[in-house]
C-alpha cells in the first residue's frame, strides 16, 4: 500500500487548463482574485480559442498565436507589465474624476468646438433660412454636447461608441445603414454607450483572414439585447494598438487616462511635498548621551515632548549650561521647478501645452510661442478626423429625416467648415496686410496684373481696408469712346492710300 501511495505521489498531475474570463477581466483586472496582472500578461495575452461556425463568430474567438517573452529582460519587462498595460474601464472611470486628468481629457475637445463651424453643402447652395433651420435642429439634438462628450470619453476610455437612433422602437439595426429608412422624421438623435456595455460580434472572415481590410473589426455589436450593425455607429478610438492586443482593448485604442495616471500621481506627490517641506525645513539637533536615551526611552520621550512644547518657530529654546545645539535648514531653491517639471510631463502625455492646461508661464521643457501653434495643429487634426466624422454621420440622417421641412433633396450632402481657431490681433492683421500690399505692388510693376485686377483684389481682401469699395465697371465702358472720323479726313486719308497703292 505504501508503494502504491508513493507511486501515486510521484505521478505528475495532469495540468488543468484554467479558463480565462475575458469580459470579467475587462470589467476589472483580477478583481475576483483568480487572475493577476502578471498571469494575464504571461499566460493569457492571446487566449487560444476553438473555431466558430460561419456567422456566429464572437469576441471570445481570438486568433491562436504563440507568445514568447524569453528574449526580454525580465526586470525591464516587469516595469511595462506593471505600468503600461490595460488597466480596465472601471479603473479609468475612477481615475478620470481627478481634476487634472479630467481637465486634460476635456481641454482639447472644448477648445476644438469653441469656434464651431459653418455649414457647407456639395452641389446646390443652401439659402440662409435653410442654414438657420439646420442649426436649430442641431441645437434640438444637442449636437455640440454630443461632440464634447464623445471626444472627452474617447480620451478617458480609448474608445467611444455613438449610436444614431431611429424613432421606431422595433427598427432592425442589424442591417446596414440605409438613409432612406430615416426619411419622414424618423431620426431620433444620438446615444453614447460605455465600452463595457457592448459585446463585439464578428463575421468569420474577419477573424480567420489577416488579409481582410476589416480584420479584427467587429461587424455587429450586442447592446442591451439588440444586434447593431457597425454602420449605425461612429466608433472613436484612442491610440492604435497592434492586432495582438486588440481583444484586450475590446477593439478600441489606448486612452489618455491609462497613459497619464501614474505620472499624475508622481506630480501630485511631488507637489504635496512642498507644504510639508515648508513646515519642516528647520531641523534642530542636540547632543545627548545615547546610552541614557536607550536605557530610559520613556523618560526621553517625555523630555522631547516638553522641548517641543517650549520651542516653535516663534518661541525660545532652553539649553543647559554644557549643552550644544544646532540647526539645519533644508533649502527650497528650485523646488518649484522640480514640481513644474513633473506637471510638464503630464502635459506632454495629454498633448496640451502647460501654459494652457496649468495656466502658468512656460517653464522646463516648453518650446516658447510655438506651443500654441502646435496645439492649434492638434486641435485642427481633432476637428478634421473624429469631430467631422460624427457631424457628417449626423447630417446623413438629419437631412433625409427633415428634407421636406428644410426644402432640400434627401440626398443633399452637408459637411462642416470649421472656423479658424486663432483670431488675428490688429497687429497681426496689419502685418499680413503690409505683406499682401507689397506683393501686389511687385505683381503690378511686373505687369502680371493690371489696375482693375488689383482693385478687385483689394475689394476681396477683408483686411485690406478697401473691401467696401465698389467694383470697377467693365473695361469697354470705362475707356473713353473715340469720335468717328469726318468724311473729309476719311477721303483725304483714303486718297493718300489710293495713291500709295497706285
Amino acid at each position: 500500500m505504501f508503494w502504491n501511495l508513493k507511486k501515486k505521489q510521484q505521478e505528475p498531475k495532469p495540468k488543468q487548463s484554467k479558463p480565462f474570463d475575458f469580459y470579467g477581466f475587462m470589467d476589472g483586472i483580477g478583481m475576483d482574485g483568480t487572475t493577476s496582472l502578471q498571469e494575464y500578461n504571461l499566460s493569457y495575452a492571446i487566449p487560444k480559442r476553438a473555431p466558430v461556425p460561419e456567422g456566429v463568430a464572437m469576441d471570445s474567438c481570438a486568433p491562436v498565436a504563440q507568445v514568447n517573452y524569453d528574449a526580454v529582460n525580465p526586470v525591464v519587462f516587469a516595469h511595462y507589465v506593471a505600468t503600461g498595460q490595460f488597466i480596465g474601464y472601471p479603473a479609468m472611470a475612477v481615475i478620470s474624476q481627478h481634476w487634472l486628468v479630467r481637465k486634460g481629457c476635456e481641454s482639447k475637445p472644448r477648445d476644438a468646438l469653441r469656434k464651431w463651424y459653418e455649414i457647407g453643402c456639395e452641389g446646390d447652395e443652401l439659402h440662409p433660412d435653410q442654414i438657420k433651420a439646420i442649426e436649430t435642429l442641431d441645437r434640438k439634438y444637442g449636437l455640440k454636447k454630443q461632440l464634447l462628450e464623445a471626444a472627452t470619453m474617447n480620451n478617458i476610455f480609448g474608445v467611444r461608441h455613438l449610436l444614431f437612433l431611429h424613432s421606431d422602437p422595433n427598427f432592425d439595426y442589424s442591417k446596414p445603414f440605409n438613409p432612406t429608412e430615416f426619411e419622414g422624421g424618423k431620426y431620433a438623435g444620438i446615444s453614447q454607450i460605455d465600452p463595457n456595455r457592448l459585446t463585439p460580434e464578428f463575421e468569420n472572415k474577419n477573424l480567420t483572414d489577416p488579409s481582410e481590410p476589416n480584420y479584427l473589426e467587429p461587424t455587429w455589436w450586442q447592446v442591451g439585447g439588440k444586434r447593431i450593425h457597425k454602420t449605425h455607429m461612429v466608433i472613436l478610438t484612442g491610440d492604435m494598438v497592434p492586432d495582438l492586443l486588440k481583444p484586450t482593448y475590446r477593439y478600441g485604442g489606448i486612452g489618455k487616462v491609462q497613459k497619464v495616471y501614474e505620472r499624475v500621481y508622481a506630480a501630485e506627490r511631488t507637489a504635496n511635498e512642498a507644504p510639508q517641506l515648508a513646515m519642516t525645513k528647520r531641523l534642530v539637533w542636540r547632543k545627548a548621551d545615547l546610552e541614557q536615551v536607550a536605557s530610559k526611552p520613556t523618560k526621553f520621550g517625555r523630555a522631547m515632548q516638553k522641548l517641543a512644547e517650549f520651542r516653535n518657530n516663534f518661541g525660545v529654546q532652553l539649553l543647559g549650561k554644557d549643552e550644544d545645539m544646532g540647526q539645519m535648514d533644508t533649502t527650497l531653491t528650485d523646488l518649484d521647478a522640480v514640481i513644474m517639471g513633473q506637471y510638464q510631463l503630464v502635459c506632454s502625455i495629454l498633448d496640451v501645452p502647460a501654459s494652457k492646461l496649468m495656466g502658468t508661464g512656460h517653464q522646463g521643457f516648453s518650446t516658447g510661442d510655438a506651443d500654441i501653434d502646435y496645439y492649434i495643429e492638434s486641435l485642427e487634426e481633432l476637428q478634421a478626423n473624429e469631430l467631422t466624422e460624427i457631424v457628417i454621420a449626423h447630417y446623413r440622417r438629419l437631412i433625409p429625416s427633415h428634407a421636406d421641412d428644410l426644402g432640400v433633396r434627401p440626398e443633399t450632402s452637408i459637411y462642416p467648415e470649421w472656423n479658424a481657431l486663432r483670431v488675428m490681433s490688429d497687429a497681426d492683421k496689419a502685418a499680413v496686410n503690409l505683406q499682401n500690399r507689397q506683393a501686389d505692388l511687385i505683381a503690378f510693376q511686373s505687369q502680371a496684373i493690371d489696375n482693375f485686377e488689383l482693385r478687385e483684389r483689394l475689394i476681396n481682401d477683408p483686411y485690406s481696408g478697401f473691401d467696401n469699395l465698389k467694383a470697377a465697371e467693365d473695361e469697354d465702358d470705362t475707356i473713353p469712346s473715340v469720335e468717328p472720323r469726318s468724311s473729309e479726313l476719311q477721303g483725304e486719308f483714303g486718297g493718300q492710300n489710293d495713291q500709295a497703292q497706285n
